[in-house]
């Protein structure tokens, strides 16, 4: 199974325990670990009403499992998930490209890679910002597809954004 597909067996894994689809029970020989076993549990979609209502009124709180709102932290910024636009400074495309791999903290860690690397380059627009971050987060992805060995996605996310400025770099000064 390659990198990428392994990361995304482990992600789901870890969504499914979280939402209490899936228990995992360790199993030992003595003291020795040996396989883990998982079981699927019984979705339950129950409603509950908490207060007495009666037939005209509006519930004023119902427990709906599993539908609640996730909400993450990151900087001391609190982030609801389910909200359409998670971070309004970072362009759609690029989210919704590294979110299908990545959670939305990396998102905003790989775009703080994109604005350090162009903070300088008062030429260019956020358009072929987003266009250079996407075309860089492609090319991370077809490396490790490809077997490279990477131990830290945004210093190799910083690697490839520089080396496509730099190549942008090399084509403007040969060409004046």
């Amino acid at each position: 199974m390659g990198f990428l597909a392994l990361h995304l067996f482990e992600r789901m894994l870890r969504k499914t325990k979280q939402f209490g689809i899936l228990s995992v029970h360790n199993t030992f020989c003595g003291l020795n670990q040996r396989h883990n076993v998982y079981v699927f549990n019984r979705y339950q979609e129950t409603k509950e009403i908490k207060s007495e209502v009666s037939a005209n009124e509006a519930p004023e709180t119902i427990d709906v499992p599993n539908q609640e709102t996730s909400e993450v932290k990151t900087n001391n910024i609190l982030i609801d998930m389910y909200k359409d636009n998670v971070m309004p400074d970072i362009s759609h495309r690029f989210q919704n490209l590294v979110k299908s791999y990545y959670s939305p903290k990396v998102v905003l860690e790989l775009w703080k890679c994109v604005k350090n690397s162009t903070r300088y380059l008062t030429y260019m627009n956020n358009l072929e910002k987003v266009n250079l971050a996407i075309k860089a987060f492609k090319q991370c992805i077809v490396n490790m597809k490809l077997g490279y060995k990477i131990r830290n996605i945004f210093g190799y996310y910083f690697l490839v954004l520089d080396g496509f400025l730099d190549t942008e770099y090399m084509k403007i000064i040969c060409s004046t």
